[in-house]
Parts: C-alpha cells; sequence; structure tokens
C-alpha cells in the first residue's frame, strides 16, 4: 500500500482539504482503499502522532476483510 506525501498540496487540492489550526494548514490524514474510496479521514490538531497509529488499524482491517473474503 503506498504512501503518499503531498508536498505541493495538489493532493489536498483535489480532496478539498481545507482543515486550518489557526492560519496553519491541519494535517489529514486519509486511508483509500484500491478501489479509490475513502475509508478513514483522521485529523488531530493536538495529537499528530495519532494519524499513523490509526490509519496503520485501519489498513490492517482492511486487510483482515479482505483475507477474509478471499477464503473459500
Amino acid at each position: 500500500m503506498p504512501l503518499i506525501a503531498d508536498t505541493d498540496k495538489a493532493i489536498a487540492a483535489l480532496y478539498d482539504a481545507k482543515e486550518f489550526i489557526g492560519f496553519i494548514p491541519a494535517r489529514l490524514t486519509y486511508v483509500i482503499d484500491t478501489a479509490g474510496i475513502i475509508r478513514s479521514v483522521g485529523t488531530h490538531r493536538v495529537h499528530m502522532g495519532r494519524h499513523s497509529t490509526e490509519a496503520l488499524a485501519v489498513v490492517q482491517e482492511l486487510a483482515a476483510t479482505a483475507a477474509e473474503q478471499e477464503q473459500p
């Protein structure tokens, strides 16, 4: 599963991500599945470290669900 850094804000513009903390853009984390469906959006103004933990949990849940569906 790829991880993308949006350094030029092009992806943020595509998803209309305009979350701000005062005048500073907030950190938003999207988990998008292989079909292009947004499965999770995380935004934390104080606990930035939660992004990776929560995103990983969603990815693991999606992977487990996919594995269950593949079993005969």
